[in-house]
């Protein structure tokens, strides 16, 4: 996996491109699947569908996305990096205030601790519900074991579930992606968007659609 020491900006022009599709990347630490619990709750109040932050603040409360989500990802292997990742949906003229509400959401995350009971009941509930399909199990529990695991994590995290608190959301949040660098890249029509604005969210690199695809 390449490693990121700033923030940088990979810009793909899709000439006659109406929409915009945004991704953003950011390097993780090692997997230790001791902190697995916390990282379900930060994806669930950072990224999870229409209760996370991301669709709730740039798609419902700004309109400023089709598509919009969040998630730090666990690698298949203990010991191995994980990494969080994003992308917007959004039309070409609202690309830079989509971009700039994310960044902001990742760089001053909100606090909104009110929403720990129901993040709580959500993970023990799904972590209680969820098994494996009998023909899946034993490809499942390799996975279990790749990642370090000695038994089914749902018995494992339920505990952790019931336990949590709003700081633990925050300290995984400060020590695995607020200080991060982070790597956006943009697939647009560069004459709908001021990518002179981008520079704001670090080193701008154009990249030519042949350079991807070739010919």
């Amino acid at each position: 996996m390449n490693q990121y020491a700033e923030n940088t900006v990979y810009f793909v022009d899709k000439k006659k491109a109406t929409q915009s599709n945004i991704y953003f990347f950011a390097n993780g630490s090692a997997y230790n699947p001791d902190q697995q619990a916390v990282m379900d709750a930060f994806n669930l109040y950072f990224g999870g569908d229409f209760s996370g932050l991301v669709l709730q603040e740039i798609r419902e409360s700004r309109s400023m996305a089709y598509s919009a989500g969040a998630k730090y990802v666990d690698p298949y292997l203990k010991g191995k990096e994980s990494y969080f990742t994003g992308k917007i949906g959004t039309q070409a003229d609202k690309t830079i205030e989509a971009i700039t509400i994310f960044d902001s959401l990742v760089r001053h995350m909100p606090a909104k601790p009110e929403r720990t009971k129901m993040i709580q009941q959500y993970l023990s509930n799904s972590a209680l519900s969820k098994r494996p399909h009998f023909r899946d199990l034993s490809g499942q529990i390799t996975g279990w074991q790749n990642q370090g695991y000695e038994t089914d994590p749902a018995f494992v995290k339920q505990k952790a579930y019931e336990n949590l608190i709003f700081d633990d959301i925050r300290q995984f949040y400060a020590g695995n992606i607020a200080e991060k660098p982070m790597v956006i890249c943009i697939v647009g029509d560069k004459k709908r968007i001021n990518t002179k604005e981008l520079e704001k969210f670090g080193k701008v690199v154009f990249v030519k659609e042949k350079e991807l695809f070739g010919d």
